[in-house]
């Protein structure tokens, strides 16, 4: 095998777009440099209303702090722990949600995730619950019924859904 260099990516551009500076304030640069602008790797936006981590913190609806809330879930619930067992539910190819249990020490959680513009709909296998679920974290636009043959589950588009289920 004969020996040659390989092309680098490292200072490719292909993704440069997601590297831009932290946008910490509304101040100069966003608050992330007192720099001159002109001397920063890449611009920040000078947008009015950009998204900023000062007013995401503000707001409690905000991507920051939905991800802080799922992070306190995923520490407080022995399921979510890296060792908790995993069993996919459902995962039908090209079509979602996208439905597994979480199980340990006693504790079984069901996840489901669209990541699709649509709602969605899925009859889960007879057995995956016995009785009503508990919501420990779910959007409006979720939905479980009870139907003739077990349960059926409704997402909304680009929503998830966790339940406690025995």
């Amino acid at each position: 095998m004969q020996y040659r260099k390989l092309p680098s990516k490292e200072g490719g551009y292909e993704r440069t777009g997601a590297r831009t500076p932290m946008q910490w304030a509304n101040a100069k640069n966003a608050g992330f440099s007192n720099a001159p602008a002109d001397k920063l790797y890449l611009p920040v936006s000078e947008a009015p209303g950009r998204p900023t981590v000062a007013a995401q913190e503000s707001d409690p609806d905000s991507l920051l702090n939905r991800v802080r809330s799922l992070i306190r879930t995923r520490k407080a619930l022995p399921a979510l722990q890296a060792d908790g067992d995993f069993k996919v539910i459902y995962a039908e190819s090209g079509k979602l949600p996208f439905v597994y249990l979480r199980e340990k020490a006693g504790q079984k959680l069901m996840v489901a995730l669209n990541p699709s513009d649509k709602a969605v709909s899925v009859d889960l296998p007879e057995g995956t619950m016995e009785t009503v679920p508990e919501a420990i974290d779910t959007q409006e636009s979720a939905s479980m019924v009870q139907t003739d043959s077990g349960w059926r589950l409704t997402l909304g588009p680009v929503s998830g859904a966790m339940y406690k289920v025995n």
